[in-house]
């Protein structure tokens, strides 16, 4: 969920997760959290509405600790990683998102919890795995350390827009064979209809 949708207050949650679920047809929230929000995953899981935790690297929170950096990579945060993911699993979390946590832990964390558990960059050893697009099709300027892309489209795109800017400029886009047109024979009964109705 957007940042501010619900770490605002429990009532905004709840209630902006049901519009997910009703108005976009969602079949999980996922939201980024940390411990002191607890009961917003308590309270909207709650509401009938599942809930996928997502720990490790919270980008929705980097401007805070102003960089994103790995995360679990001593004893003591992986410790309370772990910690973590169990009690999201207890206050409902049908789901785990771990997100650039160490490989080792993210796979203690899915050997430990009973559901589901999707890596984005914490190794293989999850139970499923996601990148984001961006990434995939090597669109991303710094992507993290654990994007791969597997394609190299950003030069491509980057001329094809350029070429369409200056033709657009140049007035040679869009041109009369990318236009729709109106049938013939009727623009001259258009014009008569205009002309009797007084141009109106």
């Amino acid at each position: 969920m957007p940042f501010l949708s619900y770490q605002t207050c429990i009532a905004d949650a709840v209630r902006n997760a049901g519009r997910f679920i009703q108005q976009a047809g969602a079949q999980i929230v996922k939201l980024e959290v940390k411990r002191s929000q607890l009961d917003i995953v308590r309270a909207v899981s709650d509401a009938d509405i599942p809930v996928m935790a997502h720990l490790g690297i919270r980008p929705q929170s980097s401007v805070m600790k102003g960089a994103l950096r790995a995360e679990g990579t001593t004893a003591e945060q992986a410790y309370e990683l772990i910690t973590l993911a169990d009690e999201m699993v207890r206050a409902g979390a049908s789901m785990l998102l771990l997100e650039g946590t160490a490989r080792e832990v993210a796979a203690m964390v899915t050997q430990q919890v009973p559901v589901p558990v999707v890596s984005c960059g914490s190794g293989p050893d999850c139970d499923g795995q996601i990148l984001i697009i961006h990434d995939i099709l090597g669109l991303s300027q710094q992507p993290p350390k654990f994007a791969k892309a597997f394609a190299g489209l950003a030069p491509m795109i980057s001329k094809a827009l350029e070429k369409y800017a200056r033709q657009v400029s140049a007035g040679r886009f869009p041109d009369d064979a990318h236009s729709y047109h109106i049938k013939p024979g009727q623009l001259d009964l258009l014009k008569t209809m205009l002309a009797d109705s007084g141009g109106k």
